[in-house]
């Protein structure tokens, strides 16, 4: 017989936790949620204010039941409202609050919470219907040559930038192939013709060749490249659109350039024809 046992490792010194403290750390909602079979990463959905709002599926892909955390990093009480439509749920979904262990009934629109100072709340949804995702950002992607050291000044990085969709940005993708973003999971139900639009800011002037910005739009291995784009950073925040054709089910999606600066990423949205 095979027993599987889950330890926990606790940095402090058990004598002076608090009982509060304690309950929560073997809270078995909260220790399921984190021994989750999927093994997923909770994602970023909503940045307002200092507030973040992070999901991830759990026990099923692209299933109904989803988990959702309520971050609140500020110094004072923060108010929460997140359209189900973010969190790819619809219909009446189920609430239940992981820390407290307690259902808080139904919601067909939006979750309306507080979260104190310094706070996390953690809820379980599980919606009647699993919505096709439309935005996907530019933090969500993979990049095969980031560095998370920073000893190449002119490496793939995340950027701020005010008024971005999620207040983030990728900066210098480009001048070879590898040097990209990829987006390897962008579903689509049914497949068919999209439209991508993809929102981005051109790259700054000094070392970067801004004259010779472009984009490289890859779905599935079909490349579109798109000269003609903005190049003037002033303009801020700017929007391409490019029609596309999407495999049903799981399709990738990368944007590069392969000998030239690309401009900063926002995100791109999905929009079926």
């Amino acid at each position: 017989m095979v027993h599987n046992e889950l330890s926990l490792l606790i940095g402090c010194d058990l004598t002076t936790i608090p009982e509060s403290s304690l309950e929560l750390l073997k809270n078995p909602e909260l220790i399921a949620l984190n021994q989750d079979p999927l093994g997923l990463q909770a994602y970023v959905v909503q940045h307002q204010g200092e507030g973040y709002v992070l999901v991830k599926d759990i026990r099923e892909k692209r299933g109904l039941v989803r988990a959702v955390a309520l971050y609140n990093p500020s110094d004072t009480l923060m108010h929460f409202s997140v359209p189900l439509s973010l969190l790819e749920l619809g219909g009446k979904t189920r609430v239940r609050d992981l820390v407290l262990r307690t259902d808080l009934g139904e919601v067909s629109e939006r979750i309306e919470t507080d979260v104190p100072a310094h706070g996390t709340g953690i809820l379980l949804l599980e919606g009647e219907e699993r919505l096709e995702p439309s935005l996907y950002e530019a933090e969500w992607a993979y990049l095969p040559l980031f560095n998370d050291l920073g000893r190449n000044p002119k490496g793939i990085c995340f950027k701020p930038f005010e008024g971005a969709s999620g207040g983030m940005t990728v900066s210098n993708a480009g001048t070879r192939k590898e040097n990209h973003m990829a987006w390897n999971e962008v579903y689509s139900r049914e497949g068919g013709a999209y439209e991508i639009e993809i929102s981005y800011i051109p790259a700054p002037p000094g070392d970067f060749s801004v004259d010779d910005q472009r984009m490289e739009v890859e779905v599935n291995g079909h490349m579109t490249v798109l000269k003609e784009i903005e190049k003037d950073r002033t303009k801020g925040l700017c929007r391409i659109t490019v029609p596309i054709e999407l495999e049903p089910g799981y399709n990738r999606v990368t944007i590069g350039s392969s000998y030239t600066w690309a401009p900063d990423i926002d995100c791109f949205r999905l929009k079926k024809l």
